[in-house]
Parts: C-alpha cells; structure tokens; sequence
C-alpha cells in the first residue's frame, strides 16, 4: 500500500500544473468558502476531483469523484 501512495504521489508531481488561486471568485457553490475550486480548474482548463456534494452538484465544470478519477488514472496506467 505505502509503494502505491509512493507511486501516486510520484505521478501527481510529474503531471501536476501549479496554478494561483483567484482572487475574487465569482459565487458558484452553496459553501461560498468552496468558489475558489472551480474557478481555479476553470482558469487553467483542468478537472476538478472532489467528494464534496456541494461541488459534486456543478454542471458548468468537468467535475469527477476521488473514486471516479483512481478507476480513469487506473484504466490508463500500462498493464505488466
């Protein structure tokens, strides 16, 4: 289990774009504190990964689950 998080984060390190959070984000969400995530995928055209139901509920952004997004990076990774 530890080799895979090693694994995981080593990917995530490699393919990862560092973007600054918005300024002002314009009221998306029901949790206010919650608008800077879509406006941040959305400024660098990126999916949002969350299990939070109030960003789960945004059907303006490509949006998925941790669990969806583990089963898309899974299908994608070379078979041994």
């Amino acid at each position: 289990m530890e080799e895979e998080a090693k694994a995981f984060l080593d990917l995530l390190q490699r393919g990862a774009t560092v973007a600054s959070d918005p300024a002002d984000p314009p009221r998306r969400s029901r949790d206010r504190g919650d608008d800077y995530l879509p406006a941040l995928a959305q400024s660098i055209a990126a999916m949002l990964v969350s299990g939070d139901a109030d960003l789960e509920d945004l059907r303006d952004i490509p949006i998925e689950s941790p669990r969806g997004f583990l089963m898309r990076l899974d299908k994608q990774r070379p078979q041994e």
